[in-house]
């Protein structure tokens, strides 16, 4: 019979938590003799403790790709309110002249601008100059907004 005087849970977390790959190592650190009762009563410990290694490592990468999902996230949002800013400042200032070759040179200021928020959120150096259909529909809007004539001001 094991002796009541161990607490078994207390050293099973003990040897879960610790450098130890065996039992027998553990006990022996502790000053516990490694009895045949003692022995039962750690039957199956380095079986669970390796399933508990895989859980917590399980755990640790599932967390680290919570962050870093979180930090792109963080990262495109503040891009994004980047791009609308620039957004805003060019369509004051192009609604504010009266030169149209002012504005032709707002406008691809900011689409120069707008491809580079993309690559910062993609964190891509592409040097294509394709335009998307977003790029499209953003300036479309811009140029409706600014009441520019779509076939003086197409690519």
């Amino acid at each position: 019979m094991p002796s009541k005087k161990y607490d078994w849970g207390k050293l099973k977390q003990e040897f879960f938590e610790s450098d130890y790959l065996e039992a027998k190592p553990f006990l022996i650190a502790k000053d516990i003799p490694y009895s045949a009762p003692n022995k039962k009563m750690v039957k199956g410990w380095r079986e669970s403790k390796k399933e508990y290694q895989k859980q917590i490592l399980e755990q640790s990468k599932e967390k680290q790709i919570e962050v870093k999902i979180d930090y792109a996230k963080r990262r495109e949002q503040k891009v994004q309110e980047a791009i609308d800013w620039i957004i805003d400042d060019i369509i004051k200032r192009v609604k504010n002249t009266e030169n149209r070759k002012e504005r032709v040179t707002y406008l691809e200021k900011l689409k120069e601008d707008i491809g580079e928020g993309k690559k910062m959120i993609l964190d891509v150096n592409n040097t294509s100059h394709e335009r998307t259909e977003e790029d499209k529909a953003i300036l479309d809007k811009i140029k409706k907004d600014l009441w520019l004539d779509e076939v003086k001001f197409s690519d």
